[in-house]
């Protein structure tokens, strides 16, 4: 008995990696703030990575998209991570970020390092919000998808 393909797929999860497309690079750091999977984070120095709070942290490069590891549970603050966890992130690959707008196939990946009310740092869209967000350099949306999660990948 094989797999019906035209069956739904699971649904997307933020930091979930993989698809396929190539072969990925995993860092391994201690996070400074509190953040969600999905979302990018920089190299801070000393071990430690952080949410991007210039534009320097994202076109730097050095960074990566916060992985959801499969036996992650949110912590007290509803979030996978809490400030000084352990986490993984994705240097390289494919990898479903959290988005603030619609993204088509093929859009550069703009990465967010201001955010206001109901926005997240280190969150992806299709354009620099004005000023909030900066392109990451080498990174593009892989798909057509609605505000709230998309693939990207980085290089």
């Amino acid at each position: 008995m094989g797999i019906d393909i035209l069956e739904e797929l699971p649904s997307l999860r933020a930091g979930q990696k993989g698809f396929g497309h190539g072969h990925d690079i995993v860092g391994s750091r201690q996070i400074e703030s509190d953040a969600p999977a999905g979302v990018y984070v920089h190299i801070s120095g000393g071990g430690l990575c952080d949410l991007p709070g210039t534009t320097g942290e994202v076109t730097e490069g050095t960074g990566g998209v916060l992985l959801n590891l499969a036996d992650r549970i949110a912590n007290a603050n509803e979030l996978e991570y809490a400030a000084d966890d352990y986490v993984q992130y994705l240097e390289e690959g494919v990898v479903v970020v959290i988005t603030d707008q619609a993204v088509n196939d093929g859009d550069a990946a703009f990465v967010r390092f201001v955010a206001g009310g109901g926005e997240q740092l280190g969150a992806f869209r299709k354009d620099a919000d004005t000023a909030d967000a900066v392109a990451l350099p080498g990174a593009f949306f892989v798909g057509t998808y609605s505000a709230g999660l998309a693939k990207v990948r980085l290089r």
